[in-house]
Formats: C-alpha cells, sequence, structure tokens
C-alpha cells in the first residue's frame, strides 16, 4: 500500500524567502528515495515551519518503509563522513549531500523525515555547528506528532524527547505512553 511520511522542518532564519533551497533540496531528497510531496501546507512566518506529508510512488511495506528510513539515516552518516558515494545510491547520496549542504547556510535547523531525525545546531559562543541524523523510536515519533513546536528548538529536542518519552536500555525497547507538553 502506498506510505505516508510527515516531514517537518525548523529553520531560525527570519526570512522565509531565505530557506526556499534548503525545501527545495528535502524536496529532491524524497524524490531521491521513491516519495513525492502529498500535501504541502505554507510555511508559518518568522522562523521557517514547513510541514509535508510524502507519499511513496510505488506501494511499500510497512518494512520497506522502515528500510527506507533506514537508508535515509545511513545515508546521511555516510555523507557526512565523506565515505566513497559507491556506499550509497548515487542518486540518493547526491540529494542527501544536497540537502546537509543547503542546511549549512542556516544557524539551527530539525528535520523530520518519517522516523529520521536531523539536527543542525550552531553553539552561539564558538560559532562551531554540530549536524547529527539518527532513528526516531515509534514512542519519539508519537511525542513530535502531539508535540511538532519540538522541532522550533533544534538545540533542546533530544533533551525534550528523552524527557517526553523514558526509555529503557534493554534490548528491546518498550513503547512507553509519551506525555504531550
Amino acid at each position: 500500500m502506498t506510505r505516508f511520511l510527515p516531514v517537518r522542518l525548523y529553520v531560525t532564519r527570519e526570512a522565509q524567502d531565505m530557506a526556499a533551497p534548503l525545501i527545495e533540496a528535502i524536496e529532491r531528497m524524497l524524490e531521491a528515495f521513491g516519495f513525492e510531496v502529498a500535501d504541502d501546507f505554507p510555511a508559518e512566518r518568522g522562523s521557517v515551519f514547513k510541514r509535508w506529508f510524502s507519499r511513496s510512488k510505488d506501494a511499500l511495506t510497512s518494512e520497506e518503509a522502515k528500510d527506507i528510513a533506514r537508508k535515509v539515516k545511513k545515508g546521511a552518516e555516510v555523507v557526512g563522513l565523506d565515505k566513497p558515494m559507491a556506499e550509497v545510491n548515487k542518486t540518493q547520496s547526491e540529494a542527501l549531500r544536497n540537502m546537509l549542504e543547503s542546511a549549512k547556510n542556516y544557524d539551527d535547523v530539525a528535520l523530520q523525515f518519517g522516523t529520521v531525525l536531523f539536527v543542525v545546531q550552531t553553539n552561539s559562543n564558538s560559532n562551531k555547528r554540530t549536524a547529527m541524523a539518527m532513528t526516531l523510536s515509534p514512542a519519539q515519533v508519537i511525542a513530535l506528532e502531539n508535540n511538532p513546536n519540538l522541532l522550533h528548538n533544534p538545540a533542546t529536542i533530544l533533551e525534550r524527547l528523552k524527557e517526553l518519552c523514558e526509555v529503557d536500555g534493554s534490548e528491546t525497547q518498550r513503547i512507553p505512553e509519551c506525555r504531550e507538553q
């Protein structure tokens, strides 16, 4: 069946027009992974908070959709670590590289693509920028559904998700109820 994934973007820049290259790079990344924009909501003014729903072009099982999320995360890690492009599909790698390069133009970025979270943060004291990608647990995805405003603060999003979703350290992760903020 066709799969839908939420896509949410937050950047701190004030001018909405300045986010256009990043938004385009995200849409190219969706295309590279076999998705298309299904619903495109207008961006909120001020700092940019943009939402989409993407859908797979082909019918996918739940496991295939999870596999694509793993590929997105792995691809971001590969691109971020400058490993040879042969390790990931060239089209996907280029799309991820373009998206990550576009994100570097902003001080702080949080991007959710289904179960993958990208965060770019700039330390205001040292101007040092860090970027990371992580796979969200089902509880964290629910927490972001209930609290999309968590994306508005890339510096604290990981701490807030941890507070809302208490997860034990065992190998089989329990899926706790997440509280709304």
